[in-house]
């Protein structure tokens, strides 16, 4: 298990830089911080939902995107048969 520690200074809009070393650590850029009591947690996100919501031309349910999918994928191979 990897393991280090330093000090950091918070810019005053609340924003910090990982340092390589970390950064490296995660191995990913996506992270999730969880604040508990005085305690910080950075942690990896593989979760990635709504990462592309920016590039989104519509919003669209869940459900609906993944039975749309789904659909469109089944008829895709069908056709191809």
């Amino acid at each position: 298990m990897f393991s280090f520690e330093t000090h950091l200074e918070m810019t005053p809009s609340g924003q910090f830089i990982l340092p390589q070393k970390a950064h490296k650590a995660l191995k990913t850029s996506n992270v999730r911080i969880i604040i508990e009591a005085e305690t910080i947690r950075i942690e990896p996100s593989r979760e990635l939902a709504g990462c592309l919501k920016p590039f989104a031309k519509q919003v669209i349910a869940r459900d609906d995107a993944r039975e749309t999918a789904w659909t469109e994928a089944m008829d895709e191979k069908h056709l191809r048969d």
